[in-house]
């Protein structure tokens, strides 16, 4: 039991010793091996320590120094991208800024300069063949952003044809005639003793044997628009000078003169009564012309055309006439109905010197009835009309402005 005993303390007394000796290894390791390593003086062990703490926060500082150079060129790089997109979209407000002014006819500069808060944007107009070439420089630095676009010039309008319809086509009654060319998206119908003294073109057909056509006969063309008239344009222009006539307007014999102006209601000619049209008219209702009644464009303005624009209904009665000027080539007037249906009637014996045009509706000429040019969406010669284009309205283009509708924007975007 004795010796028993004793062996039990002997393997505990070695245990304990075992236990110390590893302790006191583990706690000197980095000593010795920062001093087998010639870090440190030997038996420097506080020194050893205060080493390890300042190698550890260098190494932490000098990673944390990475993630934070690359974090601040990341976010350097946001924002550049976010101020690249806010050049560009205050270039783009300036781009179209500079178009509209240009549509619609504003005064501008060639060059113009917007400014916001810390965005600027410059744009350049030029003159090109047949338009205007605008370039925008958009900035907000230290990015910058370029776009462009082309926009040509307003299309005159010229009436090319003695009569161009629209796809109601072109109805030609017994012993009609029309003196020149024929365009229609419709057909032609003609009846005994029709005649076209020039070429005849259609999307669809040409009725045999009438009407008879002097000139070559086109059929399943392609479909050509109707003339194109700045309606906002001329309603514009009729009330420029801001005076209104309120309600209807009536002439009952006598001379008289108007123009520009707009009539919140009808214009009546009476028997009789002459107008000479010194500038543009916008009519809210219709335009009626009594028995022997003239409408003529004045003199003073020698080739040019001016619109009467009326929303309602033209009629003209017996014997009712509209005239031209006396230049060469002449000014016509352009008697605009913008009513659908039935739009514009020329009863019997009128001499229509100008250009009747119904985009919306029918333009009707009744018995021995005259015109120079007809264009609608439908055109009908009763008996015996007569329609006699003149081959100076050729190089007459009709005034447009310079709105929305006349001018074609081509290339837009980025340079």
């Amino acid at each position: 039991m004795t010796a028993f005993r004793f062996r039990c303390e002997v393997m505990l007394r070695r245990v304990s010793f075992m236990k110390n000796s590893a302790q006191k290894t583990y706690e000197a390791f980095p000593v010795r091996f920062l001093e087998s390593r010639a870090l440190i003086p030997p038996g420097n062990g506080g020194q050893a320590a205060l080493f390890v703490v300042v190698l550890f926060v260098a190494l932490t500082l000098a990673m944390l120094g990475g993630f934070s150079a690359l974090a601040s060129s990341e976010l350097r790089a946001a924002r550049f991208l976010e101020r690249s997109k806010q050049s560009y979209l205050f270039a783009e407000g300036a781009l179209e800024d500079a178009a509209f002014r240009l549509r619609s006819g504003k005064q501008t500069t060639q060059t113009i300069v917007y400014e916001e808060s810390a965005l600027r944007a410059t744009s350049t107009i030029t003159d090109i063949v047949d338009g205007k070439y605008i370039t925008v420089i958009g900035m907000r630095l230290p990015a910058q952003r370029s776009i462009a676009a082309v926009l040509s010039s307003p299309v005159p309008t010229v009436f090319n044809y003695a009569s161009q319809v629209g796809d109601w086509g072109l109805e030609m009654f017994s012993s009609t005639v029309i003196n020149g060319n024929v365009f229609t998206n419709g057909s032609i119908l003609g009846f005994s003793g029709s005649q076209i003294n020039g070429n005849a073109a259609v999307v669809g057909s040409i009725s045999s044997p009438a009407p008879v056509v002097s000139g070559t006969r086109s059929e399943g063309v392609d479909a050509v628009a109707l003339p194109a008239i700045d309606t906002a344009y001329w309603e514009s222009q009729a009330n420029i000078n801001n005076n209104p006539i309120n309600g209807d307007a009536q002439y009952n014999g006598g001379f008289h003169t108007l123009g520009p102006r707009r009539i919140n209601g009808s214009l009546s000619l009476n028997a009789g009564a002459q107008l000479t049209v010194t500038g543009p008219l916008y009519i809210q209702g219709d335009l009626l012309l009594g028995s022997n009644a003239v409408i003529g464009l004045d003199a003073s303005f020698a080739s040019s055309s001016k619109t009467v624009l009326v929303e309602g209904a033209i009629n003209f009665e017996v014997n009712a006439r509209a005239s031209a000027t006396g230049a060469s080539p002449r000014g016509y007037l352009v008697l605009m109905s913008l009513r659908s249906g039935d739009a514009i009637e020329l009863n019997a014996n009128t001499q229509g010197e100008a250009i009747f045009y119904a985009p919306n509706g029918w333009v009707s000429m009744n018995s021995n009835s005259n015109a120079t040019a007809l264009a609608g969406k439908g055109v009908r010669l009763n008996a015996n009309a007569r329609l006699n284009y003149d081959l100076g309205l050729l190089n007459v283009p009709l005034e447009q402005g310079t709105t929305t509708e006349v001018w074609n924007i081509g290339q837009w975007g980025e340079i």
